[in-house]
């Protein structure tokens, strides 16, 4: 009877000490210890969904009004003793390893013995206890392997107990867990390694203990709720941006959409006025007026012309640099040259009796004769006694050798030299007016004259074509190397040159206000555009607004989570260091008294206890060194005495009577 006074003082003091825990946190953790105290049982699905938005709301994380929880007090509805249970029989077993169907097991209420050879069945009946049980060492159960036709059915039986003195019945479909029939007790040969090197938790925790795993369980189950919204609403993508021009104002709110957004900023963007919305029709009208209209197209017509005005001032430029009067002097001096060259060659050939002497022909002929001799390299010894004609091939006699040397000596004597370096002073002269594309701009001003419709842009123009008509006629007079007299050259060439250098200038001035006019209706059409985005997109966030908030609201929530995501670790672990208080208290004094009774019964060699509570759960753990298992110290008998004594104990720490099974434990 003292036992049974200490125990219940004890599991008193263990469950003030949860109580006293549960008083010093918040309301929603009060609420679960609360809960799990009335129950004596883990919280249900729903009390949990109900606890979870006590836990929102107290938060501020959830709506309505934060539920408080008053201080915890008491012992009421304490029912420390459970009713005896008794394991009654075991029948009709089918599909387990190789059991004969039919058998019937009946168990004495005090101990039964079952005995008989290797091989018969015995641990196949227990294996079925252990499965019902669901103890540490429940193992799947085969059907008879050694059967030609194996089973794919599940294990089945049916088992009776005991309870109250009311018998009940069972129909087992090879379930782990069946309710009460897990509070018996089982060992055997695989408990030994479990019970002598594993860190074990209780199988049975008495009383109030008991409650410490079901309070961890039921906060662990809120910090899951928790972290799985906090991680959907992290996940879930800023979806508005692509719905917002870049380049309004509404843009960069909306790209940085987060927990920060202030949403009273985009309340204010929001508001738009009725005149603002009224006004997108008319700014609409204003940026198809300023897309239709076209100084930019003026401008580049005025470009265009500039451009081809400063080709023909270029052309121009060039056939100034003509002059006349050094024409005439080279003109002169290739006339005497000529005539001196002609005088020398008459002289030179006068009893030769050669066929067009002095024509053109002859002098084309000669000139060949001497092109030909240079591209041979034999210019400067030819003719030469032994030589031949290049012409025909035969030996040059001796006047055939005087008259090519005649020959070579027109064309390269020094006379040819003056008349040569006369004719090259001549065509350096004309070059200015004889390289001149004269009918290419006679062309292409003729189109433009056509093309244009004002007068005024073809004045100047008509004055150019005029000149260069007459430049033409000068040309052919240079081609033909006359004197052609045009007194007026230069004073019409100056006065064109100036008339289209002040046409440049005004055309430039022209382009220059086209320009400025394009940019400032670039600028408009820019600023219409932008006044119409803008508006447009303050209404897309006015009637966007409402998800905008949600959006933002739910950002904020999942940073408020994430903060209070980081107490529960020291939640956790102050309910860690309270249950360790409570088994110190109860469990591990009464489990460490009893296993050392056990242990001297059993003649046990000395092993070390140690409790080592994690996570609100009460455990306890072997050793004899620190470094080494029992396993590996240990012989296989001292093993079994040590795992028998560790069960006994536990088994004894029950305060109500339960079935124990032992199957072949030494």
């Amino acid at each position: 009877m003292e036992g049974t006074v200490d125990t219940v003082k004890a599991q008193a003091d263990a469950k003030s000490i949860l109580i006293r825990w549960a008083n010093s946190q918040d309301h929603w953790v009060r609420g679960i210890v609360g809960d799990v105290i009335a129950r004596k049982a883990a919280c249900t699905p729903d009390s949990l969904e109900a606890h979870y938005k006590i836990f929102l709301v107290e938060k501020e994380l959830g709506a309505g009004e934060a539920t408080e929880v008053a201080p915890l007090v008491g012992l009421e509805g304490l029912d420390q003793a459970e009713t005896p249970l008794v394991l009654a029989e075991i029948r009709d077993v089918q599909h387990v390893n190789a059991l004969a169907p039919g058998q019937q097991l009946r168990f004495n209420a005090c101990l039964t013995v079952v005995f008989g050879e290797n091989g018969v069945g015995k641990t196949g009946y227990v294996r079925i206890l252990k499965l019902v049980a669901s103890v540490r060492a429940a193992e799947k159960i085969l059907p008879d392997v050694r059967a030609e036709a194996k089973s794919a059915e599940p294990p089945t039986g049916t088992l009776a107990y005991q309870l109250d003195g009311t018998e009940t019945t069972i129909d087992w479909k090879g379930e782990q867990g069946v309710f009460p029939l897990t509070r018996m007790d089982i060992f055997d040969s695989r408990f030994s390694r479990i019970h002598v090197d594993e860190d074990l938790t209780y199988v049975y925790t008495p009383g109030e203990l008991a409650l410490f795993p079901f309070v961890q369980e039921a906060i662990d189950k809120v910090k899951t709720n928790l972290e799985g919204e906090t991680q959907r609403i992290n996940v879930c993508p800023n979806s508005f941006l692509a719905s917002v021009e870049r380049g309004t104002r509404v843009h960069p709110k909306i790209e940085a959409l987060g927990a920060s957004t202030d949403i009273d900023e985009l309340r204010g963007l929001a508001e738009v006025r009725s005149e603002e919305e009224a006004r997108l029709p008319v700014l609409a009208r204003e940026i198809e007026a300023l897309k239709s209209s076209s100084p930019d197209v003026q401008h580049r017509v005025a470009t265009i012309e500039i451009t081809f005005r400063e080709h023909l001032d270029s052309f121009l430029t060039g056939v100034a640099t003509f002059n006349p009067a050094g024409y005439k002097v080279a003109l002169e001096a290739l006339g005497v040259g000529r005539k001196e060259h002609e005088d020398i060659t008459s002289n030179a050939f006068r009893d030769e009796r050669i066929p067009g002497l002095l024509r053109k022909e002859w002098h084309e002929f000669i000139s060949a004769g001497e092109k030909y001799l240079a591209s041979l390299g034999e210019g400067s010894t030819f003719p030469k006694s032994g030589d031949q004609c290049l012409y025909c091939r035969q030996d040059l006699q001796t006047k055939a050798l005087d008259l090519v040397a005649k020959y070579r000596r027109y064309a390269s004597g020094e006379s040819a030299k003056k008349l040569k370096e006369a004719e090259t002073q001549v065509q350096q002269s004309t070059k200015p007016i004889l390289d001149a594309a004269i009918d290419g701009n006679l062309e292409s001003i003729s189109d433009k004259i056509q093309s244009s419709g004002a007068q005024s842009d073809v004045n100047i123009l008509t004055k150019t074509h005029a000149f260069l008509l007459k430049l033409n006629g000068f040309k052919e007079s240079l081609v033909k190397r006359e004197i052609c007299e045009w007194p007026e050259w230069e004073s019409e060439l100056e006065q064109l040159r100036l008339d289209l250098e002040n046409e440049i200038k005004g055309l430039r001035d022209t382009a220059t206000a086209l320009k400025k006019r394009t940019e400032d209706k670039q600028q408009e059409l820019k600023t219409r555009e932008s006044q119409v985005l803008d508006i447009k997109a303050r209404l897309w966030l006015k009637k966007s607004l409402p998800e905008i908030e949600k959006y933002v609201s739910d950002k904020k929530w999942a940073d408020k989570g994430k903060a209070h995501l980081l107490r529960f670790k020291g939640l956790l672990r102050s309910l860690t260091e309270a249950s360790k208080e409570a088994s110190q208290e109860l469990l591990n004094h009464d489990f460490e008294r009893r296993f050392a009774e056990e242990c001297t019964n059993l003649a046990c060699p000395k092993v070390d206890l140690n409790f080592p509570g994690r996570q609100g759960q009460v455990s306890r753990k072997k050793s004899v060194a620190a470094t080494y298992r029992l396993d590996e110290v240990l012989s296989e008998g001292e093993q079994k005495v040590i795992a028998l004594a560790d069960f006994l104990a536990e088994a004894g720490l029950k305060a109500s009577k339960a079935p124990i099974v032992f199957d072949d434990p030494v």
